[in-house]
């Protein structure tokens, strides 16, 4: 039996409702000027929803402060079948105070398994995260916890002392940690992976840290800690803009490759500053890992990495075998083909490859070298879905057909996604287009965009009158 979640995006609705049919329970009330006395209505209203088990209060950008947090807090208390808890009270004012109340409370709820907790731009220091931390210290049933403190001043002890908290979740399998902008540096990186090592049951780990201070040494000292979840099969590690250049990026590549479960692998280090080598060495000891993964995104865009460096990173890429997803982002990386650099040639080793996204935005590619591309990727033969970004680069109507014809040869293409917006492809380019798509014979979702390209209105209308011809087209969205 499915259980319908009730949802209510205004509080006089909810207060109306018939409190004790609600299980499973969801309030939107996101900037809408909900303050302490609305709180204190609000928890009066929960404490006569005593069947629920799951319950979602966005409260994010209002004026609770202390008081309303403390108010609503002391319903958690009373619920005692709640199992999945999610709260937003992200900008809200809230203090030491109000955190102490609401931790203290929280920590007395053992029936939940799912928690979700978004207390983002709050102003939080070091002492809020131990406070935050103290929720988990009784907590011997949860399974998953979801913590958004972006933007919050917690430093080093703050990171640290959160993570020494998490770590008595013995039980914890699925771990989100998002800690974007918090003045963390390498001794707190450190700190984080000394007490995620300790989660040896963690299946799930999503650690959002982009926008500190880790650099080379916190980058490998994370990893290092972190290969201890043995059991560990999804890994999403962000760590964009942190000042991290070759040698750090290598390190990263070391530990990675040192995992024994992984399946998934998401790595961001884009806006740092690495060059050819140290994106080389990344792909390269990634290949060297024990088991395949069966998907890969590595988002290495905003780096000085030029030509040969994406050449060889792509080609390292291709050696981790059985794949089948690979999502790799390449924008802004002084990306310069010209077509004579036979770029294309490392497409042809992703031979198991069943959904590729190749994202080249903002570099210099020209037609020739695009050509060069699609020529690689027609040894793909087994590639079904396909999403390139080919945005801001130097392509014109010359052999864009060219490049469509290559992509022809995939005869299992189902889906195409492609976008070639601020490019000059012209009237002439986008007709080459069209004409090339009505060969497509297994086609069955295609997403174009087109802008900024100096399109004509005319050439627009009978671009989409041809587009909708494709024989086994199922959806079709194309941009102008």
């Amino acid at each position: 039996m499915i259980k319908e979640q009730k949802y209510f995006n205004t509080f006089e609705k909810f207060q109306s409702s018939n409190l004790e049919d609600h299980k499973l329970l969801s309030i939107y009330l996101f900037h809408s000027m909900f303050d302490s006395i609305q709180a204190q209505l609000l928890r009066d209203s929960l404490q006569n929803c005593p069947n629920m088990t799951e319950l979602t209060l966005q409260l994010g950008e209002n004026q609770l402060k202390d008081q309303g947090v403390s108010y609503l807090s002391e319903i958690f208390f009373s619920l005692k079948n709640i199992e999945k808890l999610l709260l937003d009270i992200s900008c809200n004012q809230i203090g030491p105070e109000g955190l102490s109340n609401l931790s203290s409370n929280l920590s007395r709820c053992n029936s939940i398994k799912d928690f979700t907790l978004i207390l983002s731009k709050s102003s939080l220091n070091s002492q809020c995260a131990v406070q935050i931390g103290t929720i988990f210290l009784t907590w011997t049933q949860i399974q998953t916890i979801k913590i958004d403190l972006n933007f919050n001043k917690i430093e080093d002890q703050g990171a640290h002392d959160l993570c020494q908290y998490i770590k008595n979740a013995q039980n914890l399998q699925n771990l989100h940690m998002s800690l974007i902008d918090n003045s963390i540096s390498r001794k707190g990186a450190q700190g984080i992976g000394l007490g995620l090592a300790n989660c040896k049951n963690l299946e799930v780990l999503y650690l959002q840290l982009g926008v500190n201070f880790i650099r080379c040494e916190g980058c490998f000292e994370l990893c290092s800690e972190i290969e201890k979840c043995s059991n560990l099969k999804i890994l999403t590690l962000s760590l964009f803009s942190n000042q991290i250049r070759d040698e750090g990026v290598s390190k990263l590549g070391q530990s990675l490759s040192q995992f024994q479960s992984l399946q998934i692998l998401n790595v961001n280090v884009h806006s740092n500053l690495i060059r050819a080598e140290g994106a080389t060495n990344l792909s390269s000891n990634l290949s060297k890992i024990k088991l395949p993964f069966k998907d890969l995104s590595i988002n290495i865009s905003c780096n000085l990495i030029g030509s040969q460096g994406t050449k060889l990173f792509c080609s390292s890429i291709a050696q981790i075998k059985q794949m089948h997803t690979v999502k790799l982002f390449i924008n802004n990386c002084k990306v310069n083909l010209k077509g004579t650099e036979n770029f294309g040639s490392v497409f042809s080793e992703y031979q198991d490859l069943q959904n590729l996204t190749l994202y080249l935005n903002q570099n210099q590619i020209s037609n020739e070298g695009l050509f060069d591309i699609s020529t690689g990727l027609s040894m793909c033969k087994k590639l079904i879905y396909l999403r390139m970004g080919l945005c801001w680069n130097q392509l014109g109507a010359q052999k864009i057909s060219c490049f469509f014809s290559n992509l022809e040869k995939l005869s299992l293409l189902q889906s195409l996604n492609i976008s070639f917006s601020i490019n000059k492809l012209e009237n002439e380019g986008a007709e080459n287009i069209c004409s090339s798509l009505l060969s497509f014979k297994n086609l069955k979702y295609l997403v174009l965009n087109l802008r900024s390209n100096n399109i004509s209105k005319d050439t627009q209308i009978r671009a989409l009158k041809k587009f909708k011809k494709i024989s086994k087209l199922v959806y079709l969205e194309i941009s102008f």
